[in-house]
């Protein structure tokens, strides 16, 4: 069994590929949770994704409000609460831990790749946890192991099964991106020989003819 393990922020994935599913487990504070994802549910649609806290911002920019406040009355000096002098070293102080916070908030942000369902909803995986390299190694595995399995259990021809559902069959994996359009027409052609499906005339055929 193949799996990848990605740590950040607290929170631990745990991917893992079976002959016929992935397995997506999720542990953040004590709490696993584990979602089998039939590889009948990947398709190959993945996009860029980008998370962070959002409370480091907001606190970048509470203390960096602040900080500017007491800038600007040390400067003009009119104070009832710090001399000059006092007022210019708290607003330093606010400035260096906005600028923590704001290290926090680049620090925390996770760059994934996000991976559509055919539910609608996304698989998420870290781009470079434990690194670039091995993260595009391990999703070009899922989805050779996902075609590995799909092709013999739905792009199988048999004359003695139902050609509608085969023809659906057939148009999943294209939908699913495991054949493209030129393997999919292979695939329909045969599949219309051993069915005895002849392709529909186009035009008026012999229909005026004498």
């Amino acid at each position: 069994m193949e799996e990848l393990l990605q740590k950040k922020n607290f929170t631990k994935r745990r991917i893992r590929i079976t002959p016929r599913e992935l397995l997506y487990e999720v542990s953040r504070w004590g709490n696993v949770d584990e979602t089998p994802i039939p590889f009948e549910d990947l398709t190959k649609s993945i996009t860029n994704h980008q998370e962070a806290f959002s409370i480091w911002r907001y606190l970048n920019w509470l203390f960096l409000y602040f900080g500017v406040i007491w800038l600007f009355t040390g400067i003009v000096g009119h104070s009832p609460y710090a001399s000059s002098g006092e007022s210019l070293l708290l607003s330093l102080l606010l400035f260096l831990l906005a600028g923590f916070f704001f290290w926090m908030y680049k620090y925390t942000q996770e760059h994934c790749w996000k991976l559509r369902l055919t539910n609608g909803t996304y698989l998420f995986i870290l781009k470079n946890v434990p690194s670039e390299e091995n993260v595009d190694e391990f999703i070009e595995t899922i989805y050779d192991r996902r075609d590995e399995y799909l092709i013999p259990v739905l792009g199988e021809i048999n004359p003695r099964v139902n050609y509608e559902t085969q023809l659906e069959n057939l148009k999943f994996l294209q939908y699913l991106r495991v054949w493209e359009e030129k393997e999919y027409t292979a695939a329909k052609e045969k599949l219309d020989e051993a069915c005895g499906q002849k392709p529909r005339a186009i035009g008026f055929g012999n229909h005026w003819q004498a």
